[in-house]
Formats: C-alpha cells, structure tokens, sequence
C-alpha cells in the first residue's frame, strides 16, 4: 500500500518516532566526520526546501543535480522531494556534451552541483538561470562571481539558513520524484522516470529481501548518481530506520576504519566502482 505515502512522508515519521537517533553519518577520506539524527536531517531538508522554493522552483519543474557523494546530495534529493520538484541526476563522469544533452532532454530551471564540477555545468550550460554551488570540502571563494549577468549564482548553505517550511503538499505517491540516466552500454544513455511510489516499493522490496533492521548501518560509498547508491542502499535503510555511513567514494585505505567504528553491518562491493 503507497497510498497516502511519499518520500517526505518516509522520513518524517521516522523523524517523528525516533528524533534522536543517528541517520546519517558523513565519514570521507580527508573530511571531519559529521553525524545527523532523523530530527536533524528533517529539520535541515525543510530549511533547504524553504530556500529553494524561495527560489521560485515550483512542484513539477526539474532541478539537476550534479553531484559526488556528499550530504549536501542527500539534503538536495530529499528537499525536490518535499516540494514536488523532480530531482534530475546525473553521472560526474560526464563530458559536457553528455551534460549538455542531459539539460537539454529534461529542460531544467537550475542546477546543483559542487565547486569542483562547476566548469563541467558552465560548459554544458551557461545559460542556466540558476545554479546553487556547494563548496564541500574545497576551497573556492569566488564561484559567485565567475556565472554570467544572466545567471543567478548561490552559495548552497546560505539556503540552509532559510526558517524551516511548516507546510507541504499534500503526499501523492503517484508524483514524480527523479529523472536518473542508464549506463548508456549499448546505445545512448536514457532517462528513467520514477515516481514516489516506484522509490517505496523498492525500498520496501530491498528491506525484506536483505531482512534489514533498524539496528543495521550502511555503508555507502558507491555513486548516489546510480539507483544502487540512492534506492539500494540509502532509502531502504530509510525504510527500517537503519543508518547510513555515506563516503564520497570507495577508498581502500578508508575503508575499514569508519566501518569498523561505526560498526557498519552491511554494504555493497561492486567490482565496477
């Protein structure tokens, strides 16, 4: 049963039940660890929903995420979902004819993305109107002013200082929720539509097959860019309640110690990343 049920409504009510207990855990090779409660990530997708619709961005309208592993990615994903904007996410491999098709395929009002891959979204794009820049953990002070006068540019945390938004649209799992791109193997790659409800089922799917618990803690290094990173992994861990152990990308040196602290109980190994 989905109905009545979204992506928002997922994380609110373990936001509700279990206020105090770590979701997510940001643990990277040459990142200062950070950890959020389901209260404290609730609170901070509805600061940064409030600062998108600020924006302007309205329910339906694409907003492109282009993005490494980060918090500020998951922050991203979840607030387009609070506020029915469809998140389109796309490979940080891309060439920037490959970004440039992928803007043009899902006409987005904006972009995401992060100091180190802001050349690639100024080469797809200059155009776009708006570009919301998260600086990471790289030092960069003068993103603002390298856009163009046609083009709003942001620096992503100050829409974090927006009062969090009190109200929400009304939950409807049939509402589109992201556009992701397949691998592109065998032809060029396609954009996958899905829906709150498809991100639900897959998580509720994921959970029983694994017998996740609340008591299990992921440990996510693959690309959110990739359904197994975002749906996989993270949204079924949010389905029981579990925690995330989020790095930016796999690291053999890195690997084992922030398992091993935060004593992650699963994962995903593919060869290919």
């Amino acid at each position: 049963m989905v109905q009545g049920r979204d992506l928002p409504w997922l994380l609110s009510q373990w936001s509700q039940r279990e206020p105090d207990k770590v979701f997510l855990i940001w643990s990277s090779a040459g990142c200062e660890d950070r950890q959020w409660t389901y209260k404290q990530f609730d609170d901070a997708v509805k600061r940064l929903a409030a600062g998108l619709e600020a924006q302007g961005i309205k329910q339906g309208q694409r907003l492109l995420l282009h993005m490494d592993n980060s918090p500020e990615f998951l922050l991203t994903y979840f607030a387009c979902a609070y506020l029915g904007i469809v998140a389109v996410i796309t490979n940080t491999r891309s060439v920037a004819r490959e970004l440039a098709g992928n803007i043009r395929l899902t006409e987005v009002v904006g972009a995401v993305t992060q100091t180190h891959l802001l050349s690639a979204i100024d080469e797809a794009d200059p155009t776009l109107p708006l570009v919301i820049v998260s600086e990471g953990d790289s030092d960069c002070d003068n993103f603002l002013e390298l856009g163009s006068s046609q083009q709003k540019r942001l620096a992503f945390n100050a829409l974090l200082e927006y009062p969090a938004i009190t109200t929400r649209r009304q939950p409807d799992p049939h509402c589109d929720l992201r556009v992701q791109f397949t691998s592109g193997t065998t032809s060029e790659p396609k954009a996958v539509l899905s829906t709150h409800a498809n991100a639900l089922f897959a998580a509720q799917q994921t959970a029983q097959g694994y017998g996740l618990t609340a008591d299990d803690i992921c440990q996510v290094f693959v690309p959110l860019f990739h359904t197994n990173g975002l749906s996989t992994l993270v949204t079924s861990t949010l389905w029981v309640g579990g925690t995330v152990l989020l790095q930016r990308k796999f690291s053999a040196s890195h690997f084992w110690p922030p398992a091993i602290k935060y004593r992650a109980t699963w994962s995903c190994l593919p060869g290919a990343f």
